[in-house]
């Protein structure tokens, strides 16, 4: 018999692949699926088949399929991986992935996207794809299974669906197959199943054309079925496409992972529910209900199984919920009690370990999506706004009003306007009914009318009839007898028509009432739930974690017997004692633990850290009142203000109801555990109350209260995941399982149990490391991650192994989650009892396995993981993903960065988690790090920080702030971190508003010796780059002393007049016009928080020294107090009469003070904010002067309150009852005093008055003697501050400046007596401290004036007598800054002055009229006085000249001309003032500073051999310099006339001269000759003069000679280029305009020829060699003369010339006929500021001169080549390099660009951050080895190229 074919089964049975075949199996497909082996084979054998890679690119699916799988399997009619020729049976595997794509792309894009997405996947994770595993025969029954099993292959591929795109090709949205498979992942996996990455655009394209009725199919029958199947499962089409359109849309996040395991814990433990207060509260009036239900309750007493509880009883009419109601069914739960009516519409589940849950955004897209599935309107809202713009919102406040105020205010719009229209429809109705009836009246009497007379006209003929004549009479009566018998008839007829129009009115009228009674109901029964669980999980991880020790701390003692904690212990076998100190206990706790948590590092709240109640409090507030929330969260959340917060926030809609989680379960009738009846715990638990947050706060540490969801109730305040992990867990009938009251400490024991006995079971050391790995990785992570990503890093298949799997770890919707947050606490090793070996519960009950267990225990013990390396893995993973970072999760663009910065800048002697590890542990707590670990994390994060398109990507998804904090909380850096975050702080807002700028910004703005500039240049490609400004300073040299800039991004000019440091410096509160106090990070320079409150501009701030509130006044004359924390305005008082002007709190005491522009100064005993209702803040109102009050401030001691008034300083007494001391500087004029501070030792005060430009410190150790004057202020300041260190001194003025003193000499008294303060420290200790007395009663009036100097000798406070008179006061030091800081807008004056108040400490901030907020480190301040040359990282040396300004500084002078010398060891340098500097390039010394008469130099030029410099200025005077008989000195030699200048080797040896410009609109030519003094000889000027007035339209701007000097270029007003023969009689050759036309305005900035190739030749009849090579020109081309040409605007042209045959050409074509002409002038289009431009390939109009004589060189001819165009303004200089390959050009943006002679592209990025000022000369060297540039900035750029810098940069190993 012969062998069957391999791969084909003709029944079922097994295969000799070893696969069970069953052609008759309708899902057989669902388990075919090919590995990425087989994959990487597959390609392999395509390409050949194909004719290559290459070709094979080309293919799309549709080819493979039709080209050869479907002739490769023909004969057997099989499905491709059935044919074991073409794939191995080894690459044929159940698939985890679903692949949707689209059949018209190309399969090699559809394979190189799986390679990249699933790159550190193992190979033999398999994949499903349609061509291979669909029978692709159609006439065969298992094609027709294949196909209708499509919705089951989805649901068994686990991992997902990838979705391959190529929407330029094909866009799979208009597909139905690729809806299909999308609408099948939702449904069977979630939104986390369906793998796509879009762009925004694309996401825009997708959600626009989606429609599965208008979508494509290549069968008929497809498409029937796939509308029949939606139909089916969505109830129509518009459903599923709106359905899937807002998936797409909104990205929501998928809570069905926490319904179904809340639920099923629920379930577990038998609980039952009671929401009638739920009921109540949703059935109470919306008018006087509170608008917010609160659930408050401890750490894991079941607030969030309560949430989803909720959710699931109010799921009937919620579709987003019935999966979890019908999971719950399914489980045979019990039945969940029905909410009545606006029960929960939207809820959302925080989780601190997911960044995606604790994101505001994500929170309202989620809740929108909900909504509008609940809402038509709301859906036709979202649907209606474009995409794009949604998939990038980023702001809360925006996503607040776009995605749920607008829609939800519409909708209700929409029912106001519909119940209006009824109630007029029904009032029209009712109106119409009346009428109606009044007509029916009408017609009925008439009818009654009409037959009475019927019947008086019948009964008269009847009586006429029978007494009168029969035959005259009959006929006419009986006439009218008819007639009236009609008219009733008709009557009677209307008269029912009437009645019939009234009873359809009345119906109508009905109806419309109903109709409006209805629509009336429906607008009084809007009504939505928004449910937010958990809002304490939104805290910051440090204060979590602050929270948790200090918790861990009351629990420390052990507890005495018969409690849970004995009852646990008592219960379990010895066996898990072996990991504790002998003869401890089963609940001793390791003494470090103790140690560590005795007493806990202080912790300062962020602003506003919770983001999930600032979206509550500070936006969803914001919605109608109609809709309402249910919240639950733990009473100490937001540092203990969660509760106060949402009653102050809801306080005018009814407050808060507090509700304890026992007051939701309904007490069973028996237990389910312990055995015991604990009816009588929970009633005493419902006896304590709960209306107030400091009894739930109680509540939740102690024992009372009820387990929710304990069925049996249990004990109060337990742990209720405890019961969860011991159900699933431990063996049943366990002893530990049945603790009635388990603590956080069981849990914590629990926990060790069961790790250290499944650490003993795996079965090797292999998997062991593996499982470390994971548990590490899981800890690390900042999501849930995906199992996909796990997959990649080659850790999916561990997940089996993990302890406790499936129960304390588990997979659900394709991320891995763990069962609560104390499992991470405990494996983080930061909780008590943190080591392994607790209880051991699971050991064997009798004594003998007992000791073998203890034994084992001894030996094998969990290892804690290492998280660092954990870090390192994840980053090395995300890091080889980067550049497929659209194909590659969002979590690698989030937090990549992160990982590798935790990694690296961790303190490598420190253990796994960067601290000592605690002794007593775990035996082998895990391996330690090792530097080779450290390095391979700091080589790869630079190697990421350096990649700028990543960078680019991350701030495009405003990452910025969270890299900055990353690498902010690096112990130590790598060579790039802190340069990056040095670059991030100093220039976040302006990265976010631009990312596309990130690597522009990083070679502009970081110092030219800095790693990072150097990775910037490597990655930009720019040929040219800055390598030093002269003078050599920061930012160019180091990075500046301002560590960040704070700028409001909506109001970046309104200026800031107060500032204040947190104590923990890492906040900085800003407050100015935006009457709003703003918190920045100052490391991220991130937003943090707004707090309003105040109506007009704030004045002054300060920050209390616990962090916790911000003190504030304002010009609205009130004092107002902020809780940081929730960023609300807690307490106000108005008090003052004018504005507040300065605030204090005091250092160490609970009063603060406050004072206004009236003099008035309040000192409050302790900040107003309302605790406790009905108490009142007390204040003092000191005594004051006349004048306002501008600056307060109390003594870092506490002592001393000074307060500057107009008529002087006022001093205190820091205590009650706050007495004056004495009036400083009363008598100095003027006497306006602005502004004061005290050093920290309370030694020293600085004052400072509003016109005097000098600082007075005064002593207060030596009677308050005036002691220094601070000096150097250009202009007066009006505030002061001393720095922690008490030895610098801030000041400001206002022209913007910041001026900072070192006073350390005012603390050195040498003995000798050489002090000029004459005193040693013996006798300053010996002085009298100042006396404390009043000069006067407190009580005097406010406005009184001081008192006289013969009434304010002070008085000793011991017995009254007179102090003795103090001696006379020393000569006060004069001292001149040590340092300026000019970040602020000059002339833009700055505000308050700010020190971080930390002893020791030199951080200052700054604020200015500009709008910024500034900081500045005094520890970052580069030395000054550095001597001798300085050497740079990278190769740079730098002598002291090159460190000082050229030209004189104190003139403020801007450069003006630039020449380069011909061997490049010159510089020469015109500047406004006046003078001509020439400077050594090597040394930087200046050679001679030469004077050049009292007009603005325009030129400068070089002779040839570098012995003349000739400089012009605008009066046309031409300057000849020189060094006279050969010495060194440089001299004037001769002046001629001229302003413009250039030396001119004329050609054919032909003399040197020097062309000058002149005003006259001539140029000069000077003879140049070996001696200035020669004569009559000696630089004489030639007979021929070139140009006139007749020929420039306007005055001539610069020359350039061609570079063999056959062609002189002249450019003049009118953006006109002449042309002069370089030969006698120099001849005018012609002339080329820019533009077209010759505005007189309008004057040409450069000229500039472009070099002949290298061994080309040229001619005076222009046919010389300029072009660059490799240009691709033709020959003729490639030996063209080039001219570079600028005028005013952005952009420059570069001309060629012609040769005389192209000349020919063109002379024929200038004289075609008119037409031709008028067409060519036609296809002139016209140009920026209405200038005509040229076409770019046409050539330039070149106006002939006048006809040559016979013997003249022919014209001139031009034609344009290409225009260089990119500057945001004009054009200014011009340059090229010597081998002509770049053109350089300067702006007026202040930027230098590079471009490509050969094709006028940009090469690189733009220059920019070298100059301050335009860009005013540009120069190469001749060598080409600089470039130089001039600015108004009055600095010299030196520039070099790239590669040069880059070389010199590598340092030795």
């Amino acid at each position: 018999m012969a062998p069957k074919p391999t791969g084909v089964d003709d029944a079922p049975g097994l295969t000799p692949d070893g696969l069970i075949r069953d052609p008759g199996d309708p899902v057989e497909t669902t388990r075919l699926g090919i590995t990425l082996r087989g994959l990487r084979r597959l390609r392999r054998r395509l390409e050949d088949h194909f004719g290559g890679p290459e070709a094979f690119r080309s293919v799309s699916t549709a080819d493979v399929n039709f080209k050869w799988v479907r002739p490769v399997t023909a004969d057997r009619a099989c499905r491709l991986l059935e044919a074991r020729e073409e794939v191995a049976a080894e690459d044929v595997a159940p698939p985890a992935y679903f692949i949707s794509h689209a059949w018209k792309n190309s399969l090699a894009l559809l394979l190189d996207y799986l390679d990249s997405f699933l790159a550190a996947a193992a190979d033999t994770i398999a994949v499903w794809i349609d061509i291979l595993a669909v029978n692709q025969h159609e006439k065969t029954q298992q094609q027709k299974h294949d196909i209708g099993a499509f919705s089951d292959v989805v649901a068994a591929c686990g991992a997902g669906t990838i979705v391959v795109l190529d929407i330029a090709n094909c866009n799979p949205s208009t597909r139905g197959w690729c809806i299909f498979e999308w609408a099948h992942t939702l449904s069977a996996h979630g939104p986390d199943g369906l793998h796509v990455a879009l762009t925004p655009a694309d996401r825009a394209v997708v959600v626009n054309t989606l429609d599965v009725t208008k979508a494509e199919c290549q069968f008929p029958a497809d498409k029937d079925m796939i509308l029949q199947v939606v139909s089916r499962q969505h109830g129509s089409t518009d459903t599923f496409n709106h359905k899937l359109r807002l998936q797409l849309l909104l990205e929501p996040l998928s809570y069905n992972v926490d319904m179904r395991r809340l639920l099923r814990r629920a379930a577990a433990a038998g609980t039952c529910w009671a929401f009638s207060p739920v009921a109540e509260w949703l059935a109470e009036p919306r008018a006087t209900a509170p608008r917010v239900l609160c659930v408050a309750a401890g750490a894991g007493e079941g607030k969030s199984t309560i949430s989803a509880a909720l959710c699931a009883a109010a799921a009937a009419s919620q579709s987003e919920t019935a999966a979890a109601t019908a999971t719950a069914a399914a489980q045979e739960l019990p039945p969940l009690p029905q909410l009545p009516a606006g029960g929960v519409s939207a809820y959302h589940f925080l989780k601190y370990n997911d960044q995606r849950r604790l994101d505001p955004v994500n929170i309202i897209k989620s809740l929108a999506f909900q909504l509008a599935m609940r809402i038509p309107s709301v859906r036709d809202n979202l649907l209606g706004q474009d995409a794009a713009q949604v998939a990038q919102l980023t702001d809360a406040g925006k996503a607040f009003k776009q995605l749920l105020l607008q829609p939800l205010k519409q909708h209700e719009e929409a029912l106001q306007a519909a119940k209006s229209a009824a109630e007029a429809r029904a009032q029209k109705a009712a109106k119409e009914a009346a009428d109606a009836k009044a007509t029916a009246a009408a017609a009925a009497a008439k009818a009654q009318a009409a037959k009475a007379t019927a019947a008086e006209v019948a009964a008269v003929l009847r009586s006429e009839a029978g007494g009168g004549d029969a035959g005259g009479g009959d006929g006419g009566s009986g006439g009218g007898a008819v007639g009236v018998e009609a008219a009733a008839n008709a009557a009677a007829s209307t008269e029912a028509g009437a009645a019939a129009a009234a009873a359809a009115a009345e119906v109508a009228a009905a109806s419309a009432a109903t109709e409006a009674a209805a629509a009336a109901q429906a607008f009084e029964k809007l009504h939505l739930v928004l449910l937010l669980d958990a809002l304490d999980e939104a805290d910051p991880l440090s204060e979590q974690l602050q929270l948790q020790r200090e918790q861990a701390a009351q629990l420390q003692p052990s507890r005495p017997q018969g409690t849970a904690a004995a009852t646990a212990a008592a219960a379990v076998p010895q066996a898990g004692g072996a990991n504790r100190p002998s003869g401890s206990g089963a609940t001793a706790v390791p003494a470090a633990a103790a140690t560590a948590t005795s007493a806990p590092a202080p912790v300062y709240p962020t602003a506003c850290s919770n983001s999930a109640l600032q979206l509550l409090t500070g936006w969803l507030r914001r919605l109608p009142t109609w809709v309402r929330f249910v919240v639950t969260t733990r009473p100490d959340a937001a540092s203990g203000q969660v509760l106060p917060s949402l009653e102050r926030t809801f306080k005018p809609h009814g407050g808060v109801r507090l509700l304890r989680p026992h007051q939701l379960v309904a007490a069973p009738a028996s237990t389910s555990r312990g055995g015991g009846d604990s009816s009588s715990e929970s009633d005493a638990a419902g006896g304590q109350g709960s209306s107030t947050a400091a009894k739930d706060a109680a509540s939740a540490q102690d024992s009372g209260g009820t387990v929710p969801d304990g069925g049996s109730g249990g004990g109060g305040g337990s742990v209720m995941v405890y019961a969860t992990v011991a159900a699933g867990c431990l063996p049943p009938g366990s002893p530990a399982a049945s603790l009635a009251a388990p603590s956080l400490p069981d849990l914590y024991r629990l926990y060790g149990s069961i790790f250290d006995d499944a650490w003993r079971r795996l079965e090797s050391d292999a998997v062991r490391r593996e499982v470390q790995d994971l548990l590490g990785v899981v800890l690390a992570a900042q999501e849930p991650l995906s199992h996909s990503l796990l997959q990649q890093m080659g850790l999916g298949h561990v997940i089996p192994s993990l302890p406790g799997y499936p129960h304390l770890f588990y997979v659900d919707e394709h991320h891995l989650y763990t069962i609560h947050k104390s499992l991470a606490d405990w494996m983080a090793g930061g909780s008590i009892n943190a080591g392994g070996g607790g209880a051991q519960v699971v050991a064997a009950t009798d004594e003998g396995t007992a000791a073998v267990a203890t034994e084992q225990a001894q030996q094998e013990h969990f290892a804690r993981p290492d998280v660092l390396a954990a870090h390192l893995r994840l980053g090395t993973a995300l890091a080889a993903a980067r550049h497929t970072a659209a194909a590659a999760p969002p979590y690698l663009i989030k937090y990549l960065i992160h990982h590798l910065a935790a990694a690296a800048g961790s303190d490598a002697a420190g253990s796994i988690n960067g601290e000592p590890s605690p002794s007593g542990g775990a035996v082998g707590d895990g391996p330690e790090r090792v530097p080779a670990g450290v390095d391979l994390a700091a080589a790869l994060l630079d190697e990421v920080l350096a990649d700028f398109k990543f960078l680019e990507l991350a701030l495009a998804r405003s990452r910025g702030p969270a890299i900055a904090e990353s690498l902010g909380s690096m112990r130590r850096h790598t060579a790039l971190s802190n340069d990056v975050l040095r670059w991030l702080s100093a220039h976040m807002q302006a990265l976010q508003a631009n990312p596309k700028s990130a690597l522009e910004s990083a070679q502009a703005n970081c110092p030219l010796t800095s790693r990072l500039y150097r990775a910037a240049v490597a990655a930009a490609g720019t040929p040219w780059v800055p390598r030093l400004v002269v003078p050599f300073r920061p930012p160019a040299s180091d990075w500046p002393a301002m560590t960040a800039r704070l700028r409001d991004p909506v109001h970046p000019d309104c200026t800031v007049r107060a500032v204040a440091w947190s104590p923990d410096c890492r906040q900085v509160a800003v407050g100015g016009l935006l009457a709003d106090v703003q918190v920045y990070d100052s490391v991220t320079c991130r937003l943090l928080a707004t707090m309003e409150g105040h109506m007009e501009c704030i004045q002054a701030l300060d920050w209390s020294r616990d962090g916790r509130l911000i003190m504030s006044g304002a010009q609205d004359k009130t004092v107002r107090w902020f809780d940081v924390v929730t960023g609300q305005c807690v307490g106000a008082k108005a008090g003052h009469t004018g504005y507040v002007e300065a605030v204090a709190f005091h250092p160490t005491s609970t009063a603060c003070a406050s004072a206004c522009n009236r003099g008035v100064v309040l000192v409050w005993e302790q900040p107003a904010v309302a605790t406790t209702p009905g108490t009142q803040t007390q204040f003092k109102q000191l005594l004051g002067a006349r004048g306002g009050c501008t600056d307060l401030a109390f003594s870092p001691d506490g002592a001393m309150l000074a307060a500057a008034h107009a008529a002087g300083v006022h001093v205190y007494s820091g205590r009650p009852p706050y007495e004056r001391l004495r009036v400083l500087m009363y008598n100095m004029s003027p006497a306006q005093y602005s502004g004061l501070g005290f050093s920290q030792d309370s030694r020293f005060v600085a004052v400072a008055r509003l016109h005097d430009d000098t600082v007075h410190v005064l002593d207060t150790k030596r009677s308050w003697h005036d002691v220094a004057h601070l000096t150097g202020r250009t202009k007066p300041g009006s505030y002061v501050a001393f720095s922690g260190s008490s030895t610098k001194v801030a000041a400001g003025d206002d022209t913007g400046v910041v001026y900072v003193y070192d006073i350390a000499q005012l603390y050195d008294f040498p003995p000798d007596g050489s002090n000029p303060l004459k005193s040693d420290p013996a006798s300053l200790a010996s002085l009298p401290s100042p006396p404390m007395s009043s000069l006067a009663r407190a009580d005097s009036p406010v406005d009184s004036g001081p008192p006289s100097v013969a009434a304010s000798s002070p008085r000793s406070s011991c017995d009254g007598e007179e102090p003795p008179a103090p001696a006379l006061p020393p000569e006060p030091i004069t001292m001149p800054p040590m340092t300026t800081f000019h970040e602020h807008k000059r002339d833009e004056g700055t505000w308050r002055l700010l020190w971080l108040p930390v002893p020791g400490t030199e951080i200052l901030a700054s604020c200015g009229r500009d709008g910024t907020a500034c900081a500045y480190d005094m520890a970052l301040l580069p030395g000054d006085g550095l001597a001798g040359v300085v050497s740079y990282e990278g190769g740079l040396e730098v002598p002291p000249p090159a460190r000082s300004y050229l030209h004189d500084k104190a003139h403020q002078p801007y450069m003006t001309a630039l020449g380069v010398s011909p061997d490049g060891c010159w510089v020469a340098t015109c500047a406004s003032d006046n003078h001509v500097v020439i400077t050594r390039t090597g040394t930087w010394e200046r050679a001679a500073v030469l004077p050049a008469g009292r007009e603005v130099l325009v030129s400068a030029a070089w002779s040839p051999d570098g012995r003349w410099l000739a400089c012009g200025n605008a009066k046309d005077e031409l300057r000849i310099f020189g060094v006279k008989d050969g010495g060194a000195c440089w001299a004037e030699m001769r002046m001629l006339r001229g302003h413009r200048c250039l030396f001119w080797q004329l050609p054919n040896r032909g003399p040197l001269v020097l062309a000058a410009a002149c005003l006259d609109r001539t140029i000069r030519m000077y003879h140049v000759s070996a001696s200035p003094h020669a004569s009559p000889a000696g630089w004489e000027q030639l007979p021929q003069t070139l140009g006139s007035p007749e020929l420039f339209p306007g005055y001539i701007s610069c020359m350039a000679a061609s570079p063999d000097s056959s062609v002189l270029a002249v450019g003049v007003f009118g953006f006109a280029v002449h042309f002069f023969d370089g030969a006698e009689p120099y001849a005018h050759r012609g002339s080329v305009s820019l533009y077209g036309k010759e505005p007189m305005s309008a004057a040409m900035d450069d000229l500039a020829w472009l070099p002949p190739a290298s061994g080309s030749s040229s001619s005076s009849g222009g046919t010389g060699s300029a072009g660059p090579g490799g240009s691709g020109a033709s020959a003729a081309a490639a030996v063209r003369l080039r001219l570079a040409a600028t005028g005013n605007f952005d952009e420059a042209f570069v001309f060629e010339m012609l040769t005389e045959d192209e000349a020919r050409e063109q002379q024929q074509q200038d004289q075609a006929p008119a037409q031709e002409l008028a067409r060519a002038t036609a296809d002139t289009g016209e140009g920026e500021h209405g200038i005509a431009a040229p076409r770019a390939e046409s050539a330039a109009k070149v106006a002939p001169p006048p006809p040559p004589k016979p013997t003249a060189p022919p014209p001139v001819v031009m034609r344009q080549q290409f225009e260089v165009k990119g500057h945001s303004a004009g054009v200014s200089a011009l340059a090229v390099s010597p081998d002509s390959r770049w053109i350089a050009t300067g702006s007026r943006d202040k930027s230098i660009r590079l471009w490509d002679a050969g094709t006028g592209q940009q090469v690189g990025v733009t220059l920019s951050g070298l100059h301050d000022g335009w860009v005013l000369g540009l120069r190469f060297a001749p060598d080409g080895s600089a470039l130089y540039s001039i600015s108004h900035d009055g600095k010299l750029g030196v520039l070099v190229p790239a590669a040069r810098l880059l070389q010199a940069a590598q340092l030795p190993e």
